[in-house]
C-alpha cells in the first residue's frame, strides 16, 4: 500500500463525507453546517496510490469529520495515517478527536491508547400541534435583541452548575463561548425568520428569565433538496439552578415543538450520552440517533 495525504476541495470533501459517513444521507440535514465548519485548508483526503480511501479535517489540533470509502476496510491503517499526519503538524502535545464512531472509539482506545472524554448523540422527533401552558408563576416569551445578554447569562449560570460527565473544568462553558454561540444562532435563525420557534420562560413577578430554549431552522437545512421536509433544531435548553424541578424545561421544549409545527416537519437536538436530560427527551418523544464521541490523543 502506498498512502499519502492531500488537501481536499471543500465541497468535494463535504460530498464524500455526507455519503460515506456512517449515517443516512437523507437525514443529514446539517450538510450546510458542515460547509461552514470546513474549508479548503483543513480538509484532507487519504489516498492509496491515487484512489481516495478516506478523509478527515484537521485544524487547531482537532481531528474531525472522519470517513472511510469502501471497499477499503482497514480502519487501523486509516487511523495510523491520520494520527501520523496530525502528529507531524500539531501545535500541542494533545490532539482532540471529535465526531468519532463507536467502532473507531474502540480502536482508538485499545490500539492507540486515546483517552475517552464523552459520547454525544443527535435525537429526533416529528413536530406536532401541542397545547401546553407554562408552569405556575411563569409565562412564555419570544426572544428578541433586548433579551440576548440575559439569555447568555442564563445559559452560563445553568452550565456552571450542570451535569458534567468528566468532571473536568475544561468541559464547562466560558461566557464568551456562550455569547459566540448565541450570536451565531440569532444570526442564522433570523436569516430563516424562525427565531420565534425559540421559547423563554420568564418569572411573572420580576420578568427574570428562568429558562431558555433556543430553536430555529438553519439556512438550507435540507442539503439543498427542495423535496425534503425542513428540519428545525433545538440548539440550547437551559434552566437557571434556582428554577429547576418545576417543569420549565419540558414545557419550553413542547412549546417550541408546537411553534415549529407550522414551518417544520421534524425537530432535532444534541445531548451528551448519560446526561439525565436524555430521560426528559425520551419522555417527550425524541428518538436517539447515531452516537459520536470525543477522545484525546496524548503524544
Amino acid at each position: 500500500m502506498d498512502f499519502s495525504v492531500i488537501n481536499a476541495e471543500q465541497k468535494k470533501y463535504a460530498n464524500y463525507y455526507s455519503v460515506y459517513k456512517n449515517s443516512n444521507i437523507f437525514v443529514h440535514f446539517d450538510w450546510n453546517d458542515i460547509l461552514e465548519r470546513i474549508n479548503d485548508k483543513n480538509c484532507f483526503f487519504i489516498l492509496d496510490k491515487e484512489k481516495i480511501i478516506g478523509g478527515f479535517t484537521f485544524t487547531n489540533n482537532e481531528i474531525s469529520h472522519i470517513f472511510i470509502v469502501p471497499p477499503f476496510i482497514e480502519r487501523i491503517l486509516l487511523w495510523e495515517q491520520i494520527l501520523k499526519y496530525a502528529s507531524d503538524k500539531r501545535a500541542e502535545n494533545k490532539i482532540i478527536l471529535k465526531d468519532i464512531s463507536e467502532e473507531d472509539k474502540t480502536i482508538l482506545i485499545d490500539i492507540f491508547n486515546a483517552k475517552f472524554i464523552c459520547t454525544e448523540r443527535r435525537m429526533f422527533r416529528p413536530t406536532e400541534k401541542i397545547s401546553v401552558n407554562p408552569p405556575d408563576n411563569f409565562y412564555f416569551a419570544i426572544p428578541d435583541d433586548h433579551d440576548k445578554q440575559e439569555i447568555i447569562q442564563t445559559i452560563y449560570e445553568a452550565h456552571s452548575a450542570c451535569f458534567n460527565l468528566t468532571g473536568s473544568e475544561s468541559d464547562r462553558y466560558e461566557k464568551d463561548e456562550v455569547q459566540e454561540a448565541i450570536n451565531r444562532r440569532y444570526n442564522l435563525f433570523n436569516q430563516t425568520n424562525t427565531l420565534h420557534i425559540s421559547t423563554l420562560a420568564k418569572n411573572n413577578k420580576n420578568n427574570e428569565i428562568a429558562g431558555v430554549c433556543i430553536a430555529g431552522i438553519y439556512p438550507d437545512s435540507t442539503n439543498d433538496c427542495s423535496n425534503l421536509p425542513k428540519w428545525s433544531t433545538i440548539h440550547q435548553v437551559s434552566v437557571r439552578p434556582q428554577y429547576r424541578r418545576q417543569g420549565i424545561a419540558e414545557s419550553m421544549l413542547l412549546h417550541s415543538i408546537n411553534k415549529a409545527h407550522s414551518v417544520s416537519a421534524f425537530v432535532s437536538l444534541g445531548v451528551t450520552v448519560g446526561n439525565p436530560a436524555e430521560l426528559l427527551y425520551n419522555k417527550i418523544g425524541f428518538l436517539g440517533g447515531p452516537k459520536s464521541s470525543e477522545l484525546h490523543y496524548i503524544l
